[in-house]
């Protein structure tokens, strides 16, 4: 997944810089594609929002729990706001 560059507030969560492996393997290529990069978007689209993982959160059900990621995003994410940004705030 690519950084949004039109909302800052859009990654929810992003893998570190480094050490993205915990456990288990990983090829060089896909630990410097994973590095630094979002993991979950939650982006406004039209009159909804999309939400984009960069896994599969059910992915032959490996993982536990991860599916409430999946079913939160279906069923919730209706709830997601944009932030409101005035032309006149300070940094």
């Amino acid at each position: 997944l690519q950084w949004p560059e039109d909302n800052p507030y859009a990654v929810v969560s992003a893998y570190p810089g480094d050490d993205v492996l915990l456990s288990g393997y990983i090829s060089e290529r896909r630990q410097d594609e994973l590095s630094g990069a979002p993991a979950v978007i939650a982006q406004p689209v039209g009159r909804g929002n999309v939400v984009l993982m960069s896994d599969n959160p059910v992915f032959r059900a490996t993982f536990l729990g991860t599916n409430k990621l999946l079913m939160n995003s279906l069923f919730f994410s209706d709830m997601i706001s944009p932030p409101l940004i005035s032309d006149d705030h300070e940094h």
